[in-house]
């Protein structure tokens, strides 16, 4: 038992809560994640998505 950083918890939700466009899934979770950096005044954000057949893919994005 601890708290959530908060600083770290995606208060935003995920693609169960917002839906999932096909084709437009990558645009929509890139697009969330820098409004909200953009509301946080920058910093690093992470990105994770998988598909179909086990693949992965996660990317890192830094803003000032």
């Amino acid at each position: 038992t601890g708290e959530i950083d908060m600083d770290k918890f995606n208060v935003m939700g995920s693609s169960i809560a917002y839906g999932h466009p096909f084709a437009a899934t990558g645009t929509r979770m890139i697009t969330q994640m820098l409004n909200e950096l953009n509301r946080r005044g920058g910093g690093t954000g992470l990105l994770t998505a998988c598909a179909a057949g086990g693949l992965g893919a996660a990317m890192i994005v830094e803003t000032a």
